[in-house]
């Protein structure tokens, strides 16, 4: 039996891979999807870069023709306003855009290369329990058993669902649409916008040369006008149009008997919050850190589990209520 399956390959899944494969323990990560794959959240937190030198692959975001910035410029009632990360003692922080495709495959390549079992076209159908514990998933026809399964799996919330746990939303449906255009905006090549409207908000970045990525995020009384950014709208479109459920919500019971999920599978808030990516980095590490605990007999299970409980939910809390001072969408709160 291994001693970690992890479901997903996405920041969250390839961090706890990482992380517990550093500390010594045997892990699988299963990936329903092939890759490369498109996923929204191509802004990076300044805040990506130490996590990324701890997980020694900071060298993926080292690329020079990678775009980098200082802050977004912020649009609000027809007034534009330029908002730093910020800096310390050695400068200006920078943050990044970068095509998630490459950002993902280089993070599951390098929990390849540190002994993870990755293995592709593997999508969990049921979950194993023993004795109330959880202990593996079946996909397709063969289990795959573990000491301790994490979801990483995504928004589905698939390990959630499955054991019946509750999935808290705390704000009105929120669907987010988002795409690629090729062209020129010169506007925007150094400073990504976000522009804030009645019942939701566009943003848009240049990613690569002449590549730009555009997301609008709408409440159930949103626009109904185009969703691209105006800036951009000239521009050829490259690709479908993508749409996802970013209403947000999460998993109290986010850690249980031999489970964990990390990543969206434990919480999701709209892409307005701006450090989905870091989060996810965050969550895979705490989880990855916290089995490690358990396994060598540092952290007794009881205390692993109510710690990442409390830890979830605090951040969680933190978010809404900086994303309701920015935005109009109220508090709203029901279980899934």
């Amino acid at each position: 039996m291994k001693d970690l399956l992890i479901l997903g390959g996405g920041p969250a899944g390839s961090a706890a891979a990482i992380t517990a494969v550093q500390a010594g323990l045997d892990v699988t990560l299963l990936e329903r999807a092939s890759f490369p794959r498109h996923r929204p959240g191509e802004t990076l937190h300044p805040g990506v870069e130490p996590l990324l030198r701890r997980l020694g692959v900071a060298h993926i975001v080292a690329d020079r023709s990678i775009v980098r910035h200082q802050g977004v410029r912020v649009v609000r009632e027809g007034q534009r306003a330029f908002q730093p990360y910020g800096a310390d003692g050695e400068g200006s922080w920078y943050g990044f855009q970068l095509p998630r495709a490459s950002f993902d495959a280089g993070l599951l390549e390098a929990a390849a290369k540190r002994g993870a079992d990755i293995h592709f076209g593997c999508e969990p159908w049921r979950v194993i329990q023993t004795a109330g514990r959880v202990c593996g998933v079946k996909a397709g026809e063969r289990e795959w058993r573990a000491r301790w399964t994490v979801d990483a799996a995504g928004a589905s919330h698939h390990l959630a669902r499955q054991l019946g746990l509750e999935v808290r939303r705390c704000s009105p449906k929120l669907v987010a649409r988002y795409g690629y255009m090729t062209g020129n905006c010169p506007e925007i090549d150094d400073v990504p916008e976000f522009s804030f409207e009645t019942g939701g908000w566009r943003w848009c970045a240049r990613i690569g040369p002449s590549l730009y990525q555009w997301t609008t995020v709408t409440d159930a009384s949103g626009w109904r006008g185009a969703s691209v950014a105006p800036l951009i709208a000239s521009l050829q479109p490259a690709g479908p149009v993508r749409g996802a459920d970013v209403s947000w919500r999460y998993v109290p019971q986010c850690a249980g008997s031999g489970y964990f999920q990390a990543g969206d599978a434990a919480a999701v808030l709209d892409p307005s919050a701006a450090h989905g990516v870091l989060s996810a980095l965050m969550c895979g590490m705490k989880v990855g850190h916290l089995i490690a605990g358990v396994e060598a007999g540092r952290v007794p299970e009881t205390i692993a589990v109510g710690h990442y409980r409390e830890w979830l939910g605090r951040w969680f809390a933190h978010d809404c209520r900086l994303l309701r001072s920015l935005s109009a969408w109220p508090q709203h709160q029901h279980s899934a």
